[in-house]
């Protein structure tokens, strides 16, 4: 494998991984992080691929790196879709080909515009019906992760290591790499792994080392982060760089949910602090709730499964309270992922060496087999050969229809009074040919109307639904200064009289039922006191009807 670079894109900040070593044994040689603009990276797909290529490069100029060229990139990104699924037992050069023929069932999309990529999860064996006399016959199958990952996205990642001067080698999914690494640390029992970040949060469970349940939570710790923007006694004065700081250096989180527990740190802490201390805490309850509700699910579906341990990565690792919170609502010990085993740290590493589970997608990353950019290659390969043997063909069909031709002249009269005749027996039938025009135009007509009549539902009608969850969520002081809604989404401009009032109402949004996706924005605060804030935030279910209705136009 030699040395390389393994980077992890994420919407706040770039980790990157300088590493040697083989496939299952390798040294962390350098580990870094640095900040990016706001709104250089959504979603996984990058914005100004000129502007950070140039700021990537320069971080490896400043720590000596610049002339590693072999680089990794590990991306998370909601377009990439995901499907488990199972395969007949076949060669595996022959697994992809497989995949590309069936893709089509797996992802309802234009697959001509995605990158297809699989791991194997396992290798299932199941008994045949049919039974020798010597033995019984076991039938394999593969079970496989199929992803399908948008060619736009890649394309993203490979102007960046252009402009960055940098080679890119692997393109990897990081949900897929973090298992690649963390499972050996788990060849045993039952354990689940949370890898939290700013926006998402993903879970893992891995039975005997082998991938069991991956889910993604759209929760992660940004809801933390708004309500530490709001509350002026945390000082952070709406700038996220320092709600972070805040998390990292500053216990801000009580290790309970209960709300009679948190009545007694009233006791330890000054009113104020204590009640944005409870908000922040508070701000936290939906991710956890809906990490319980996974692990309730796993267990009902293998009956006698208990979880031999818990752990968690990512960014959220490095906030301080949160693994006590986990761990008091959880009803388990909720511990940091410390080490991982095969990687090794350099003893002269000093930089971020601490939280190794910020780093674990770009340690992963390295030997995953989910690699886009090798795929990629192979898919385009397959397509030329593809055409070349289309032109083989098309070439032996002119030949062909040069002999055909002088064959064709001699039936050709042939033919020709058969029709005459045939004209003839058609004209004497005519009146059924006209019934069956006419009723194939009615039928033409009824469909026509149908698929008009579909297109009548938009999703405005789910605006009723929210102004109701309004009425009956909102304080009665707030004011609404704008109101506007498209065919997906929501934005409104609202006035309330503090500060703590926008952070309550901020999070009483996320509890709504027709809304999701919910941003903010343009906080600010009059000479008056009052507080006026701008909300956008789509539809639930939304993105169906509008994406159909756009087609049709």
């Amino acid at each position: 494998m030699g040395k390389m670079l393994s980077i992890e894109m994420k919407r706040s900040q770039v980790r990157v991984m300088y590493v040697e070593g083989t496939k299952n044994r390798k040294r962390v040689l350098s580990c870094f992080r640095f900040e990016l603009p706001a709104g250089l990276v959504e979603d996984g797909y990058i914005e100004d691929t000129k502007a950070l290529g140039k700021i990537l490069k320069e971080e490896l100029q400043k720590r000596n790196l610049s002339k590693v060229k072999k680089t990794y990139f590990s991306v998370y990104s909601t377009r990439i879709g995901g499907k488990e699924v199972q395969l007949p037992y076949v060669p595996q050069k022959k697994i992809l080909d497989m995949v590309e023929v069936n893709a089509s069932e797996y992802f309802p999309v234009d697959i001509s515009q995605y990158v297809l990529a699989y791991d194997v999860l396992d290798i299932i064996e199941e008994k045949d019906d049919k039974k020798t006399e010597k033995k019984e016959k076991k039938k394999k199958n593969y079970q496989l992760m199929v992803y399908a990952v948008p060619r736009s996205l890649m394309t993203c990642y490979q102007q960046v290591a252009e402009e960055a001067g940098i080679e890119l080698v692997g393109l990897n999914y990081s949900n897929n790499s973090v298992y690649q690494i963390i499972r050996k640390n788990y060849e045993t029992g039952v354990h689940m792994m949370m890898k939290i970040e700013e926006k998402e949060t993903v879970i893992t469970i891995m039975r005997d080392g082998k991938l069991s349940l991956q889910r993604t939570l759209s929760y992660g710790m940004e809801s933390a982060l708004e309500v530490l923007a709001t509350y002026p006694i945390f000082k952070a004065q709406g700038n996220y760089s320092k709600c972070w700081e805040l998390l990292f250096k500053k216990n801000c989180i009580y290790p309970t949910l209960d709300p009679e527990k948190l009545e007694l740190y009233k006791e330890t802490d000054l009113e104020e602090l204590w009640e944005g201390k409870r908000e922040v805490t508070e701000s936290l309850r939906y991710l956890i709730g809906n990490i319980s509700r996974i692990m309730d699910y796993y267990i009902s579906r293998n009956v006698g499964v208990e979880f031999d341990s818990i752990s968690y990565a990512g960014l959220g690792c490095e906030v301080k309270g949160l693994g006590e919170l986990f761990t008091e609502e959880l009803g388990q010990a909720v511990l940091l992922v410390k080490e991982v085993v095969g990687v090794k740290y350099d003893t002269s590493l000093s930089e971020q060496k601490d939280y190794v589970g910020v780093f674990l997608a770009g340690i992963g990353g390295v030997n995953s087999p989910v690699n886009i950019i090798r795929n990629d290659e192979k898919q385009r390969k397959k397509q030329k050969e593809n055409l070349n043997g289309a032109w083989l063909i098309f070439g032996a069909g002119i030949v062909a229809s040069f002999a055909l031709a002088g064959t064709s002249m001699i039936t050709y009269n042939i033919q020709k009074k058969e029709q005459a005749r045939l004209n003839q027996e058609i004209s004497s039938i005519q009146d059924v040919e006209d019934i069956y025009q006419q009723y194939m135009e009615e039928k033409s007509l009824h469909t026509q109307l149908e698929d008009l009549y579909q297109y009548t539902t938009t999703p405005n009608e789910k605006l009723l639904s929210f102004i109701e969850e309004l009425e009956a969520k909102m304080p009665s002081s707030i004011r609404m200064d704008s109101f506007s809604s498209t065919g997906s989404e929501v934005n409104f401009t609202a006035k309330v009289s503090t500060k703590e009032e926008a952070a309550k109402v901020l999070i009483e949004l996320r509890t709504f039922e027709s809304i999701q996706l919910i941003s903010t924005s343009g906080i600010t605060e009059d000479e008056n006191g009052e507080v006026s804030f701008t909300v956008t935030a789509n539809y639930v279910n939304s993105s169906s009807i509008t994406q159909e209705l756009e087609e049709a136009q």
